[in-house]
């Protein structure tokens, strides 16, 4: 990727670089991405089952949707991370989306 110098055949989509060697803010920062990584992964697993009534709930369930479907998907986990970590209006986004899904599913 162009912010480490790798091909993109070459990046491991969850170590681009070691979290000790980030900045707090930087760490701070991947370590809550890679929580709701995380998080829309098990949620994924555990609603994967449920005939797609999550899913039939409007615009929230397309999100909740795209939300699974992402976390599943190696290149979009390395590049909304990325995105994550430098842009503070996607950072913002992703964090009201984090919550918005963990309401819906609580």
């Amino acid at each position: 990727m162009w912010t480490t110098g790798l091909q993109i055949d070459e990046c491991d989509p969850y170590v681009s670089a070691s979290i000790h060697d980030l900045p707090a803010v930087s760490k701070k920062y991947r370590e809550r991405y890679l929580y709701m990584v995380q998080s829309f992964g098990q949620w994924g697993q555990k609603f994967h089952n449920d005939g797609g009534a999550l899913y039939s709930s409007g615009r929230i369930g397309q999100v909740i949707k795209g939300c699974f479907e992402g976390a599943k998907n190696p290149g979009v986990v390395k590049a909304l991370g990325i995105l994550y970590e430098d842009y503070l209006p996607l950072r913002v986004a992703g964090d009201t989306i984090f919550k918005m899904v963990e309401a819906r599913l609580s």
